[in-house]
């Protein structure tokens, strides 16, 4: 069963969807993240030849197989893709529809694309034009419910489109050498056609895979400079917060005593300035009670009078900066405000022991760094402990992440940078977009070239095959011919001997009735008996002129040299030739032929110049001269001449320009005549006019053993 066969019958469909599947699933691993778009989509050439060989009753075939592929590629079956998806594959199967019925109507078939004119009409309307239904629904669709970035658009719609165009051109002729018809014209293109092109598709789709991993790994070594300096900005901005708090700190080292109006005065550039501080606190350590009291705050007055060591966060950053001089706390509980953390500073020289505290909003501190539009958040994690990290800023989770750790307050910081997917730029786009372009020009140029040359090679073997069939059948034919020829000549052997039998005893019996009854027979019955024995003897003659006629042109004796002189004398005699004819030959020529055939020639045509003259006597002329490989031979006669009219007729079976009463014959000697002449490969013309004699012209090849191929005359 062939590939057409099977796809118009009940199996086509679900072949159809499957091999639009499987092949889309080779589209969807070269796709360019984050993009839906591949750079070749080889299931849209299978749709085009499925619904060109098998009908337009496949087109919901290849609507099902695309809605699958379009809902792998987007990675699930959500009701906003299972839309997007069913509505892109309406694109592709109208593409595949559009694709045949233009093929059909300008080209007629895809399964004889042997004309250039035919292979360039398939590709352009099978490819670019076609494509354009499937790029105008699938990817608009996706960037109207923003499947596709909108910063992306272009790049996607080109690359839907040139993938699209790029899958047809390149996998159609392999297709088409698999499954079109008929098999011997296209099963040579397989390797003659398919295979190259899939070679010079790979080449395209590795060409484009090394642009692409090579402007993929500079964007990332973008991204991750971009980040360092993200990271290094949020470092700064922390550590400037934290010099605030130690700033306060140091206030207090050098000051035997701090008012609370000196602190609020102090504070207030600190808060100001670093908009990561969001607190700062005193809390003095020689309290009556022992307790570490908060003693001032600004702004949050209610911290007034809180004992730090009464939560277990606090009492431990409260211990850890006592011993390490500062520290920085864990992450305080969210009420809403954001993620904080707290940062405390041990004063243990000046006027007054205690702590300066400082609360720091992480979420402002990391804003302050000036992250840009394309990075996630930045994240920030508290891994001094390896074994249980805590998130101190969750970012967004992204493809690719770049981060530090920094010390801070005596804990292991841990700031990243996410970004959802490394991001073109736009001079990577436009060599993305020159290397689509030069992919479709290369692979279509490919497809062209070998289509037309290996279509004209096929054609030729395929017309060489035909003529060998042909002569094979034609040997086939000669042989029968030449078996009907031996039995039609052993018949008219037969024929002729067991009809003349009886004819010569009809003229025998005649004369004998003629001679026994002479004395009693009427002068009527004496002539009528005469007329029977007449028209026995024509009867006999014609018996013996078809004979001679079905033997002419096969003669079984070898060629020999001749002198045409030699045998138009003796054709004379044989043709009857009396004294009251003069025969003038003027022949110095010598032929090697079959002589048994030229001689016959020469004396049916003198025998006919002697039986047709008007006069009773007269001049028969035989001249001979070269033409080439063929000698040209003239029997003239100055008798009444032929009409123009009648020069065809003479040559006829049984025709006689006069009545057989007046001129005995059987009408066969000059049909004899073209035969042989013919059979040998030359030609017989009349030159003559009413009333001024004519001349029988033949040409007869010079070497019978090595015959020219065309008569001078033919």
């Amino acid at each position: 069963m062939t590939g057409r066969s099977l796809l118009r019958g009940p199996a086509g469909a679900p072949i159809t969807t499957a091999g639009y599947v499987l092949l889309g699933l080779v589209g969807i691993a070269m796709t360019l993240p984050p993009g839906v778009a591949a750079p070749v989509w080889p299931a849209a050439g299978w749709a085009v030849v499925a619904v060109s060989l098998g009908g337009l009753r496949l087109v919901p075939a290849v609507w099902a197989g695309s809605l699958v592929s379009n809902l792998i590629a987007l990675g699930g079956a959500q009701p906003l893709h299972i839309g997007a998806a069913a509505v892109a594959a309406v694109g592709a199967a109208g593409e595949a529809a559009v694709a045949a019925l233009l093929v059909q109507r300008l080209v007629g078939s895809p399964e004889r694309l042997v004309r250039p004119r035919d292979v360039f009409r398939f590709v352009a309307l099978a490819g670019p034009v076609a494509c354009l239904a499937s790029v105008a629904v699938g990817p608009t669709i996706y960037l109207r419910l923003g499947l596709i970035p909108s910063t992306a658009g272009a790049f996607e719609l080109l690359s839907w489109y040139i993938g699209d165009v790029i899958g047809v051109i390149g996998v159609t002729p392999l297709l088409l050498g698999l499954m079109a018809e008929p098999r011997k014209l296209w099963r040579p293109r397989v390797t003659r056609v398919g295979v190259p092109t899939l070679v010079a598709l790979a080449f395209v789709v590795a060409d484009f895979h090394l642009v692409r991993v090579s402007e993929i790994e500079a964007a990332r070594a973008a991204f991750h400079i971009r980040a360092a300096q993200s990271v290094a900005a949020v470092e700064e901005s922390v550590a400037r917060g934290v010099e605030n708090v130690e700033s306060v700190a140091s206030y207090f080292m050098a000051s035997e005593f701090v008012t609370d109006d000196e602190f609020e005065t102090f504070v207030e550039r600190p808060l100001g300035r670093a908009t990561g501080v969001v607190g700062l606190a005193w809390a003095p350590a020689d309290s009556p009670d022992g307790a570490v009291r908060v003693a001032y705050a600004r702004p949050d007055a209610d911290w007034v009078g809180m004992d730090l060591e009464a939560d277990p966060t606090r009492a431990a950053l409260i211990a850890d900066a006592r011993r390490a001089g500062s520290a920085i706390s864990t992450l305080l509980p969210d009420t809403g405000d954001g993620p904080r953390v707290l940062y405390a500073v041990w004063v243990g020289s000046g006027g007054q022991p205690g702590y300066v505290v400082g609360r720091l909003d992480l979420r402002a501190l990391a804003a302050g760094a000036r992250v840009g539009e394309d990075l996630a958040r930045v994240g920030l994690t508290d891994v001094t402990e390896p074994n249980s990290p805590l998130p101190l800023l969750q970012a967004v989770p992204g493809a690719e992440t770049w981060g530090s750790n920094v010390a801070i307050g005596g804990r292991q910081w841990r700031f990243s940078v996410g970004i959802d997917a490394v991001g073109l730029g736009a001079g990577a786009r436009r060599q993305l977009v020159a290397t689509f372009i030069f992919g479709v020009s290369f692979v279509a140029g490919c497809a062209c070239l070998l289509l037309v040359l290996s279509g004209r090679t096929a054609e030729l073997e395929l017309e060489t095959e035909q003529r060998r069939d042909a002569e094979r059948e034609l040997a086939r034919a000669a042989d029968e011919l030449a078996r009907s020829n031996r039995d039609l000549e052993q018949f008219a052997y037969v024929a002729s001997h067991d009809l003349r039998a009886p004819l010569r005893a009809i003229r025998g019996l005649a004369s004998w009735i003629a001679a026994d009854a002479e004395a009693v027979l009427p002068a009527t019955s004496r002539d009528n008996l005469g007329l029977l024995q007449n028209r026995a003897a024509r009867l006999d003659a014609m018996v013996e002129g078809l004979l001679s006629y079905s033997r002419a042109g096969r003669w079984r004796q070898a060629p020999e040299p001749v002198a045409l002189d030699l045998l138009a004398r003796e054709a004379g005699q044989l043709a009857g030739l009396t004294e009251a004819f003069a025969l003038e030959i003027a022949a110095p020529e010598t032929v090697v032929a079959h002589r048994a055939a030229l001689q016959q020639v020469l004396t049916n045509l003198i025998a006919n110049a002697i039986r047709h003259h008007d006069r009773g006597g007269g001049v028969i002329r035989v001249t001979a001269s070269p033409r080439g490989d063929f000698v040209e031979v003239r029997v003239s006669d100055d008798g009444p001449g032929i009409e123009p009219a009648d020069h065809a007729r003479v040559f006829e079976l049984f025709k006689t320009l006069r009545s057989r009463d007046e001129v005995e014959g059987s009408g066969l000697g000059l049909s004899i005549v073209k035969r042989l002449v013919e059979s040998e490969g030359g030609a017989v013309r009349i030159e003559s006019g009413p009333g001024r004699g004519a001349t029988f012209v033949f040409t007869w090849p010079r070497n019978t053993e090595h015959p020219p191929e065309l008569s001078p005359n033919g």
